[in-house]
């Protein structure tokens, strides 16, 4: 089955599950991290403002802020270990738990791991002229996918290059996926929660094809 017409199929059969997830990812962990960068800016702000130093407050809140915000951001980073734990129930053609969701414990240092060291990544990549940090963002997923399958943070990295040195057009399409994904921002601002999962859904299939077709 194509891709696309797999995730959207699933979606339409477990909505709840992959709702969830978009929820989780794309409103309550921004949502966090805005406040909590927003409260200490305007905490440091405040000190600096009485003090003869505070335009040093004022940056030092700056860089809290944002470093803070970032951490938080990580933290979303088991979810995708686990949503992609679950793709594996959909895959099979049951529907997945909202629960499963939440087994983050047994995923949570590898699914940082990857964070940090794909996200790295990719952002040296943007430093490179943007477009290769753009073409190298589906490893991210890709490397989430195996590690749900039971690879270990580096482990699951590695198994993502191999795959796009194999098959390089698989990056091409999870861009796409990933790209119809993102233009859900245009429903209503809130659209990602719905069109991301399923281009996530999307990229977990192409990535089983692709494995398939190698064996």
């Amino acid at each position: 089955m194509d891709p696309l017409k797999f995730a959207w199929t699933r979606f339409t059969s477990n909505p709840a599950f992959y709702l969830a997830f978009g929820g989780i990812t794309l409103i309550a962990f921004p949502l966090a991290s805005q406040m909590t960068s927003a409260m200490v800016v305007f905490f440091f702000t405040t000190i600096g403002a009485s003090v003869e130093s505070g335009d040093a407050f004022s940056l030092l809140g700056q860089f809290l802020g944002s470093l803070l915000s970032i951490l938080i951001g990580c933290l979303s980073a088991p979810f995708y270990a686990t949503f992609f734990v679950g793709m594996k129930t959909e895959h099979d053609g049951a529907n997945s738990s909202i629960s499963r969701l939440f087994d983050i414990a047994a995923y949570f240092l590898d699914a940082l791991l990857i964070c940090v060291l794909t996200g790295l990544l990719v952002f040296i990549g943007f430093l490179f002229c943007i477009l290769p940090g753009i073409v190298l963002a589906p490893l991210i997923p890709i490397s989430y996918i195996y590690q749900a399958r039971g690879a270990s943070g580096l482990t699951a990295i590695g198994k993502a290059f191999k795959l796009v040195q194999a098959q390089p057009s698989i990056l091409l399409h999870s861009l796409g996926y990933m790209v119809l994904g993102i233009l859900g921002v245009l429903l209503c601002c809130v659209g990602q929660v719905a069109t991301l999962p399923i281009a996530y859904a999307a990229i977990y299939k192409a990535v089983c094809d692709a494995d398939l077709a190698m064996a």
